[in-house]
């Protein structure tokens, strides 16, 4: 008896999974304005059931590399009119780490930003699963390495996610 339950009891979760662990995996690439330098590339996770996106990048600019993370909450993401596309916003929260060389001496930079991110997607595919989306992601932040002070940034990306 204990059996059969434990079987009823896993296959009741794995139909219900589906729904549970859909998610999102993608990358994006862009640029921007305020210290972006030359460009960057980010994975990015976004879970069906949890309004949170996260991305990991890199980014090239003229004097070194950075390395980031953010967690940005979507606030909203309805369908522009009846086309096949949505409009997103939402609030977020990243931090980077910066490793320059300006004027022939080295840096370790590192920041921290509120970021407010707004787009445009669509799913495509027979089964619409994947996604593509334009977005800019406006933010202001505090540097904290070399010096303290305030930064700011308007970066834009376009990019695409295979959902599971």
């Amino acid at each position: 008896m204990k059996k059969k339950m434990l079987a009823i009891f896993a296959s009741l979760f794995i139909a219900g999974s589906s729904s549970v662990f859909a998610m999102g995996v993608g990358i994006q690439t862009g640029a921007g304005l305020g210290g972006y330098g030359l460009g960057n590339l980010s994975a990015t996770v976004k879970l069906d059931n949890v309004p949170y996106l996260f991305t990991a990048d890199v980014g090239f600019g003229t004097y070194g590399i950075s390395l980031g993370a953010a967690a940005d909450r979507w606030m909203a993401n309805p369908k522009i009119g009846n086309s096949m596309f949505n409009w997103f916003w939402g609030l977020g929260a990243g931090a980077g780490l910066q490793f320059y060389n300006y004027d022939g001496d080295s840096y370790l930079a590192l920041n921290a930003a509120f970021r407010v991110p707004v787009g445009i997607n669509c799913f495509l595919g027979q089964k619409k699963n994947w996604e593509v989306y334009v977005q800019s992601v406006p933010q202001v932040g505090l540097a904290i390495l070399p010096d303290i002070g305030l930064y700011w940034g308007v970066p834009f990306y376009l990019g695409g996610r295979y959902w599971f």
